[in-house]
């Protein structure tokens, strides 16, 4: 695990006290292999109780704030307990990225 993992992982357990967390360094799928610019992370926690998608967001990236300027994306995933037992069987693709669509000719999922 890299040092930007790891202070992701204190920020958000910090904050959120996440009954799940998982953060994904998908950075080799962009082009920037060694480098942790693109992250995937799924937080589950009570704290999102009753909180609208695009709040929960903005305190997620309130959170990282200082990350923010060596991290290129990040793509959330923020749920409460019981929203995550109701998807805990989906998966949670992240976008493509803008780049790599471009430069491989793929179209969005």
């Amino acid at each position: 695990m890299t040092p930007m993992y790891h202070k992701l992982t204190d920020l958000l357990t910090q904050a959120f006290h996440p009954t799940y967390l998982h953060i994904v360094n998908e950075s080799h799928l962009h082009q920037k292999p060694g480098h942790d610019t693109h992250f995937k992370i799924i937080i589950v926690s009570l704290i999102f109780k009753e909180i609208p998608e695009i709040q929960r967001h903005r305190m997620v990236y309130s959170t990282i704030g200082d990350c923010m300027d060596s991290i290129h994306a990040v793509s959330l995933k923020l749920l409460t307990p019981n929203e995550w037992r109701d998807h805990e069987t989906l998966s949670f693709k992240s976008p493509s990225c803008q780049h790599q669509q471009s430069t491989d000719n793929k179209q969005p999922l």
